[in-house]
């Protein structure tokens, strides 16, 4: 469920649905499943597919390299929606781990 408005037109409105995610994956190797069924909620600047009642994305992952601080994928995204049956885009991401160095702790009273 959300919670939106739009200033001047209506009052709040709150679509309802059903969100189903997976995530599987084998060596270098994954698979993304996101598929949503309700009403649509009206957002202005995000992805259309979010408005539709039915939704689903399917992300093949690919890894070709993987060591303790940097990660690089191949990710190969497609949208299934009433009326998009052949979205898709690519996208290759390098994300660096900057590590979990404790900056303060809390000291209890």
């Amino acid at each position: 469920m959300s919670l939106e408005r739009s200033r001047g037109v209506d009052g709040f409105r709150t679509p309802k649905g059903f969100v189903f995610k997976a995530f599987l994956s084998y060596h270098k190797f994954a698979l993304y499943e996101e598929f949503y069924k309700g009403q649509g909620s009206n957002i202005v600047y995000g992805d259309s597919y979010y408005s539709k009642p039915t939704y689903n994305r399917v992300d093949l992952i690919y890894t070709p390299f993987l060591t303790d601080r940097v990660k690089g994928q191949f990710i190969f995204s497609f949208h299934f929606s009433p009326g998009n049956l052949n979205d898709n885009q690519q996208v290759f991401r390098v994300s660096y781990d900057l590590g979990r160095k404790v900056l303060k702790r809390f000291e209890r009273d």
